[in-house]
């Protein structure tokens, strides 16, 4: 069973181009004419859009066959690499391609995330610019019988928080895209 695109798709060929270019961040121009060498067709640009982004579920024959299309359609080496790079960046950090996740693998994701935000305030971790005003002043004036806290620590730990929570509203922002319409 080939796996299919996880969004509700424009009705056009052209529409569907526009979508999978916005949301690679693609430049449409990137399959215009150039030189010498003629503008792709539209079948052809849809096919090389679709395998970047279902890359990572292909099996192992149509990966290289995504690889060839790439190759052998994509003018200039800028493009091939822009192309590769969007198939490899999700490689390197997930959260940089999550449109490479399955809808299943956001779910386990947003799951996940949202216990670790439960515990988190279940601690009194919040972010709020009180909060952390709050928590600067008492590490520079220890209460009797309580230590400093170190402000790299203190850093490191809003920092962890912060990521964190930036990371679960990017999971819900793509969870929200494939379940939007055209």
């Amino acid at each position: 069973m080939q796996p299919s695109l996880p969004y509700r798709m424009p009705e056009t060929m052209s529409g569907q181009i526009d979508y999978l270019c916005q949301l690679l961040d693609f430049p449409r121009n990137m399959f215009s004419a150039r030189g010498n060498m003629p503008a792709l067709s539209e079948g052809v640009v849809l096919e090389i859009l679709t395998g970047i982004v279902l890359y990572h579920h292909l099996p192992r024959q149509d990966k290289m066959k995504v690889m060839r299309l790439i190759h052998d359609n994509l003018q200039g080496r800028p493009a091939i690499a822009k192309a590769i790079a969007k198939i490899t960046d999700p490689m390197v950090n997930p959260m940089w391609g999550l449109w490479a996740k399955t809808t299943h693998e956001l779910e386990a994701d947003l799951e996940f995330a949202e216990s670790v935000s439960t515990y988190l305030g279940l601690a009194g971790a919040g972010f709020s610019v009180p909060s952390l005003y709050d928590m600067a002043k008492s590490s520079r004036t220890p209460k009797a019988g309580i230590g400093r806290a170190h402000p790299v620590l203190t850093v490191m730990i809003w920092g962890f928080y912060f990521n964190h929570e930036s990371g679960r509203q990017a999971i819900q922002a793509e969870l929200v895209r494939r379940a939007r319409s055209h």
